[in-house]
């Protein structure tokens, strides 16, 4: 494995095995982060994602958890049809948050939340949402559609503070964003310098037409590195689109010294700093993105 690799990927996958399509029980979540973090490929594993709701339940599941080492959680918000039902949810949310961390404050530790805002909230209200939030030191990740990349980008820019999260996938072919539309939310984002968060259908290394949902899949080291080399070469949205596009891994060349895409070159160092803003994806499948990685070579 070379460097530049390990530094695009190093923490990288969130583990979403409640989430469809996988679908798990939390016994086997559980489980399954449990055994990813007592693998040799755990430098590429992130947090563990859970309902804010579920927390209490990994009560039963504390002991083979917890055995590996200390446990960075993602909690997904309970969301709410409006500003007043938001703010509902948000007020249980940092409940159940205090209360795991009362029992569990040595062995994990919730410090990002993740939300989807309601259409009819005002960019005004969500800044203060999200800046409330990180004053509760939790990384504010806020989920948007594709309709919605203007008034959040401004929102969370505004309020100084959040990160974006967008989805890449999901069950059928309707939930994948078109090339366009994912190039306008990483090129928005890293002119506003904004975090990235991606979830949702990010299964494959590559992007690659997959039957079972009948469309074409976005590839995460195309997602990734589009999203880092946006950020640190300041990409235009044609060389974004055009690496967002690629389903041949011999376009991609990685060494210890950087990772190239034709005439695209971002050092291993450069990397590293892309990878402050672009955080994490969201998977419910860990396995699958490292049996993707070795199928190619490249890990």
């Amino acid at each position: 494995m070379t460097e530049s690799l390990r530094a695009m990927l190093a923490g990288a996958i969130d583990y979403a095995g409640l989430f469809p399509p996988a679908e798990l029980s939390l016994a086997e979540t559980a489980a399954n982060y449990a055994g990813y973090l007592q693998s040799g490929d755990r430098w590429m594993l992130g947090r563990l994602t859970l309902p804010a709701a579920r927390l209490s339940e990994l009560d039963e599941f504390a002991e083979e958890l917890f055995s590996a080492g200390k446990v960075r959680i993602s909690a997904v918000g309970r969301g709410g049809n409006d500003l007043a039902e938001l703010d509902a949810g948000l007020t249980e949310d940092l409940k159940a948050i205090r209360a795991f961390h009362k029992k569990h404050r040595d062995r994990a530790k919730v410090n990002m939340i993740e939300l989807k805002i309601p259409p009819a909230v005002s960019p005004a209200a969500l800044g203060v949402v999200v800046e409330s939030l990180a004053a509760k030191k939790l990384q504010v990740f806020v989920e948007m559609s594709v309709l919605q990349i203007g008034e959040v980008h401004g929102a969370i820019h505004e309020a100084g503070t959040g990160g974006i999260k967008f989805r890449c996938g999901g069950v059928n072919a309707d939930a994948f964003p078109s090339i366009d539309q994912l190039t306008m939310v990483i090129a928005t984002s890293a002119a506003a310098n904004l975090p990235l968060k991606f979830t949702a259908g990010l299964h494959h290394p590559l992007r690659r037409f997959d039957a079972s949902v009948n469309t074409k899949m976005h590839g995460f080291i195309n997602v990734y590195f589009a999203a880092i080399a946006s950020h640190v070469l300041r990409l235009r949205a044609e060389p974004v689109s055009h690496i967002l596009a690629i389903e041949d891994p011999e376009q991609f060349e990685f060494t210890d010294e950087a990772v190239r895409c034709g005439e695209y070159r971002v050092a291993t160092q450069q990397i590293v700093e892309g990878r402050k803003v672009v955080t994490s994806f969201g998977s419910c499948s860990f396995d699958e993105s490292r049996e993707g990685l070795r199928s190619l070579g490249w890990l």
